[in-house]
């Protein structure tokens, strides 16, 4: 039973409102029931199953993603014990990096989820780095930093593509997939990451749009003007037309469409999985760190404006609300899962959770 909050919001007979909150991640959907004073009310979990058709491809199937969605979200409310009505905002946070496309009309699915562990592109990012454009375009903005100092050209005078990032296996998806590109020239065709899909779904496909924190880990993105990049869709050969609206982290995103929950539900809150993190370690001031280790390993430092480095970092937006703009300076491995459980299969250890006890035995 859902028991009453404090001094929250109220329906108009009196009974407590509640927020949802959804967390998709590397291996599990959860979605929880939290109260005014910020207690779990009820929780509802589903295990995230990837498709694995060939070595170095990983997808997620769009149409489980989103049974899955609507099921937790109404298993979490029923346990509860509570209506749409008393749900003041739905809020869901994503693994970032992780897209499909549809078409803008029909909501057709061309591909399914092409994860953010994917490596296809791998070839397609090594070439470019390697590539005479891509080796001009960071001499001429190596030389335009030293003439006006501007951060912005230093970042790009140092950038690596990798597999990982959104632009990469875009391209190569209107490379390979005939009918990305047929509806991508005839101005058809939208790609979003898991956060714009749902929002796409919630909203009776009236909606396009994600927050700034999933956008500016795709490296479409540029966190230093804080809009899509036209030169890199230019470079990357893929139309504008396909991307996302782009709104703050915390505002008014969508209404669910009333059949699908019974009700409305409003969502207030789209957030990539390692900014939502650093906001809930409190990595909220300038220059403080969290590090999250789990399927991948990321280290974000808070900062007031974009990091341009020259050792590697990205600088990606934490969180826009309300007037408050906070970026971060991220480093990542993606392989810290998958190295654990190869360390657990030549039998170092039995269990992941016994790397806890060998790394506190050392001095």
């Amino acid at each position: 039973m859902a028991s009453k909050s404090g001094n929250g919001a109220t329906t108009d007979d009196g009974r407590p409102k509640y927020v949802l909150s959804v967390d998709i991640g590397s291996t599990t959907m959860r979605c929880c029931v939290v109260d005014a004073d910020l207690h779990f009310v009820a929780t509802a979990t589903r295990p995230i199953d990837y498709l694995r058709p060939q070595h170095g491809y990983v997808e997620l199937d769009p149409e489980v993603i989103w049974k899955q969605f609507v099921s937790i979200i109404k298993e979490a409310m029923e346990g509860a014990k509570i209506g749409t009505d008393q749900v003041s905002s739905l809020g869901i946070s994503v693994a970032r990096g992780t897209f499909t496309s549809w078409h803008k009309e029909t909501g057709e699915i061309i591909h399914p989820f092409i994860s953010w562990q994917d490596t296809r592109a791998a070839e397609l990012a090594k070439s470019w780095n390697k590539s005479a454009t891509f080796r001009t375009l960071a001499s001429a903005s190596g030389m335009v930093h030293a003439v006006t100092r501007a951060k912005k050209f230093l970042a790009v005078s140092v950038i690596e593509f990798k597999a990982f990032h959104v632009c990469m296996r875009t391209q190569w998806v209107l490379q390979n997939i005939p009918r990305a590109k047929e509806l991508a020239d005839q101005n058809l065709l939208l790609i979003g990451t898991i956060d714009t899909f749902l929002v796409w779904r919630l909203s009776g496909g009236k909606v396009h749009a994600t927050d700034v924190s999933n956008a500016s880990s795709t490296a479409f993105y540029d966190p230093f003007q804080m809009e899509w990049s036209s030169v890199m869709c230019r470079l990357v050969s893929v139309p504008m037309s396909v991307l996302p609206e782009v709104k703050d982290t915390g505002c008014h995103f969508c209404t669910s469409d009333e059949k699908i929950f019974g009700g409305p539900i409003e969502v207030h809150c789209l957030v990539a999985d390692q900014q939502s993190a650093a906001f809930g370690q409190l990595c909220w001031d300038n220059k403080q760190v969290k590090c999250t280790l789990g399927t991948g390993s990321f280290l974000d430092i808070a900062t007031t404006t974009p990091h341009a480095s020259t050792s590697g970092l990205f600088a990606v937006v934490g969180w826009r609300y309300d007037g408050d703009l906070t970026f971060l300076a991220e480093g990542v491995a993606t392989s810290t899962g998958s190295c654990v459980e190869w360390a657990r299969s030549v039998g170092w250890f039995e269990d992941a959770a016994d790397t806890s006890r060998m790394a506190q035995s050392v001095d």
